[in-house]
């Protein structure tokens, strides 16, 4: 760890850069070992500064909106784009950038299908298992508006070749198991006319005490079942887990009636 008094402007976010390093050797690994590709979401860390390191690693980048897209696109050799609704004014622009697209609906797929020229499309689901505990921020809750459910898509619509996935958060490969066999058990009759299948975030592969031999298997055993997909993972927080810390300073000591507050250069 570098001395944090040795920074001298602060506020400052410090990457560990052999950190960073031993994370994007492992999932480099992974991809190699289950021929499955990763991608980098610039949602979870967008220091540009390490892009051409992350871009030597990650298939490509995930972005969730133009500027994004616009960032990621000098870096990555494909960036894949979902956002749950698509602003008009951006989305000939995103469109001319991204190689795969993603929709939240049915409608958005029909509003903006025809302004799509060459890239590859697909339909965000929802896989019907819950990871998150607090109603408010679960995608698979009751009246998620999230990804569309099973009983919409009797068949795959023309010209979609994947579906993502989003349901986990900074979570074990046990939910990950999970989330495919409820796939497989909600979507299976779309499953063998797939071109790809993105599992989305929260894949903490990099984090200590993460069951990569179940990962594996899994995926292993997925891709056996269904060898017409190419499996995508994207998530933000693993290529960086624990490779840096926020530096600050303390400017002032505030004491009130039994309390103290630091008040800081970054917030208080």
């Amino acid at each position: 760890m570098i001395d944090p008094y040795a920074i001298t402007h602060t506020p400052a976010f410090v990457l560990e850069y052999e950190a960073l390093k031993k994370n994007l050797h492992l999932i480099k690994h992974l991809q190699e070992e289950l021929e499955v590709s990763f991608l980098f979401a610039l949602k979870g860390f967008a220091m540009h500064a390490v892009f051409p390191e992350l871009a030597s690693c990650a298939h490509g980048a995930t972005a969730s909106s133009l500027n994004e897209a616009l960032l990621a696109s000098p870096f990555f050799a494909e960036v894949h784009a979902y956002a749950p609704v698509y602003q008009e004014r951006e989305f000939e622009a995103i469109a001319r950038i991204a190689s795969h697209i993603t929709f939240n609906s049915l409608n958005q797929y029909h509003k903006h299908k025809d302004e799509v020229q060459g890239a590859s499309l697909g339909l965000r689901i929802n896989p019907l298992y819950s990871t998150v505990s607090t109603a408010l921020y679960d995608p698979c809750s009751p009246g998620s508006r999230l990804g569309l459910l099973p009983e919409e898509l009797a068949i795959l619509p023309e010209g979609i070749e994947g579906l993502h996935v989003h349901n986990l958060c900074e979570s074990g490969a046990e939910d990950m198991a999970a989330t495919l066999c409820s796939l497989e058990k909600h979507y299976g009759h779309l499953l063998d006319k797939l071109v790809w299948l993105n599992l989305g975030g929260g894949h903490l592969v990099t984090r200590k005490g993460y069951d990569l031999d179940l990962f594996r298997s899994s995926v292993r055993a997925f891709k056996q079942r269904h060898p017409n997909i190419t499996l995508f993972f994207e998530p933000g927080a693993a290529f960086v887990w624990e490779t840096g810390y926020l530096v600050t300073k303390v400017l002032d000591i505030v004491k009130n009636r039994g309390y103290t507050t630091l008040m800081l250069d970054t917030s208080f």
